[in-house]
């Protein structure tokens, strides 16, 4: 059994999103994490809590997830209660 593992870069915002698929069984099970990096930094990992057998569908889900992080966190208040998005 090959495994096999694929990446996909995605910038939004000022964030990069890298998500990896790892191809367990073809047609069958699809593992998947993305990685948020902010000025250079990783600040985050997500993942979906599901068994999908479609690797497009994998990636539809993961990017749909990192961009609404990124949305809660350029809208989420800071130390000074603006936006922590803007500068």
């Amino acid at each position: 059994m090959a495994i096999q593992s694929e990446e996909h870069r995605i910038s939004y915002l000022s964030w990069d999103i890298v998500i990896r698929l790892t191809v367990v069984r073809a047609g069958e099970c699809v593992a998947g994490h993305a990685d948020l990096h902010r000025d250079g930094d990783h600040r985050c990992r997500l993942v979906l809590a599901t068994i999908l057998s479609d690797p497009a569908e994998m990636i539809v889900q993961l990017e749909a997830k990192a961009r609404g992080y990124v949305d809660d966190w350029q809208n989420r208040p800071s130390a000074s209660g603006t936006p922590a998005g803007l500068p």
